[in-house]
């Protein structure tokens, strides 16, 4: 089986995360004969009745993806629920629930945000991407909550501010462009074209600005820190910084029977992380449109990460329900 890497170099994106330039690549599909293996998915998780309970009380909502028809920008109000489950095998797993919602900036924020320049090279193509924050998200996580019940949950406020240009870009568009450009079993497909490389490239900036939000939430960024393999000192001190490289591949179009409750295409891939050059996590993420209300997710419903020393931990983010805001003027 034959398949073709495509690098895509990463400037001065992740600077503000404490990362230098990084790189990320993608993978064509390939022609084979044999049968194509059963597509992986991240495992469905079921909320903790706690979860269920806390979220009725609050009314916030676990269920449904509402459309917001003929609309493709987020409004304040439009809200996304996603549930968090980190399990390792020799404890009971815990859950957090998270509740994000679209608010508009405030005058403050519209003067104090900063420009946002990314600059990408695929294949041959140089290309630039240029925004500023024009969004905010009021994000609230709360946990932990056990199987049993247990003590309490915790919750953590936050606000994020966001670029709706890069998360409108999403995370499915430039997959179906990899599944468009099958390789031949001797040979490889012609160059991308400037609009493919656009479209390709564009996959990578909706996820760094969807991460930007897990980055910024407490709580959402306690457990990422307990899955992704950290620099070493050495590795610190001989590299100076911190330098991220991502890999995707396995795309595939996932079956509409996986995930019922949405009824656009979808589509999973694999991420591989790297820091300082070692693999930091491996990912399975499940992707659509980032259609409203899915724009504050770049369209991701699902993830689940494992770090590469401890196969039996393990974290997984699902997208519980989308609730769209009604325009009443």
């Amino acid at each position: 089986m034959t398949a073709l890497s495509r690098l895509v170099t990463i400037i001065g994106f992740l600077a503000g995360a404490g990362f230098t330039a990084g790189s990320a690549s993608v993978s064509s599909a390939s022609t084979d004969s044999t049968a194509a293996p059963p597509i992986e998915l991240p495992e469905r998780m079921q909320p903790f009745p706690a979860v269920l309970a806390f979220a009725s009380a609050q009314s916030i909502p676990t269920e449904g993806i509402e459309s917001a028809a003929g609309r493709i920008d987020g409004m304040p109000g439009d809200c996304v629920t996603i549930l968090a489950t980190f399990r390792e095998v020799t404890k009971p797993a815990k859950q957090w629930l998270i509740y994000a919602v679209v608010d508009s900036l405030t005058a403050r924020e519209r003067k104090r945000a900063d420009d946002t320049t990314v600059k990408l090279t695929v294949e041959d193509y140089p290309l630039k991407y240029a925004t500023r924050p024009d969004m905010a998200l009021t994000v609230r996580t709360i946990g932990p909550f056990f199987p049993d019940g247990g003590d309490d949950p915790v919750e953590k406020p936050a606000r994020v501010l966001l670029s709706s240009d890069f998360l409108k870009m999403g995370l499915a568009a430039g997959t179906q462009t990899v599944l468009d450009r099958t390789i031949p079993e001797n040979g490889e497909p012609a160059h991308l074209t400037d609009e493919e490389a656009r479209t390709v490239g564009s996959r990578f900036v909706a996820m760094f600005e969807f991460l930007k939000m897990v980055r910024r939430t407490p709580g959402l960024n306690d457990l990422l820190a307990e899955i992704i393999r950290r620099p070493s000192l050495f590795s610190l001190i001989r590299h100076r910084c911190v330098r991220a490289d991502f890999k995707m591949h396995g795309e595939a179009l996932v079956p509409a029977s996986a995930w019922p409750q949405h009824d656009q295409p979808i589509y999973r891939f694999d991420l591989e992380t790297r820091l300082n050059g070692r693999l930091a996590m491996n990912s399975i993420l499940v992707v659509s449109e980032p259609r409203p209300p899915l724009l504050p997710t770049a369209g991701l419903l699902g993830l689940m990460s494992t770090p590469p020393y401890h196969r039996d931990l393990r974290m997984d983010l699902e997208l519980l329900a989308a609730r769209a805001s009604v325009d009443l003027h």
